[in-house]
């Protein structure tokens, strides 16, 4: 599960908070895969341990959403 943490961190610090919650749920990695550009693979971890340990893309972001800002 630290992994996944640690993605959705990095990625909270370069997308920025905002970016990261409006992310479409539709297909969000696919979405975070596109703005993340040359690191693209954190959508790949987060994705993999989400499914993994059962946790959904909407759960994390809910969780950082009110985790203070990077």
């Amino acid at each position: 599960m630290l992994k996944a943490a640690d993605a959705i961190a990095i990625i909270d610090e370069r997308l920025g908070r905002t970016m990261l919650c409006d992310t479409d749920r539709e297909q969000p990695y696919a979405t975070l895969r596109s703005r993340l550009v040359d690191r693209s693979y954190l959508s790949d971890i987060l994705e993999l341990y989400s499914e993994k340990h059962g946790i959904s893309f909407d759960r994390m972001v809910e969780i950082i959403a009110f985790a203070p800002e990077q």
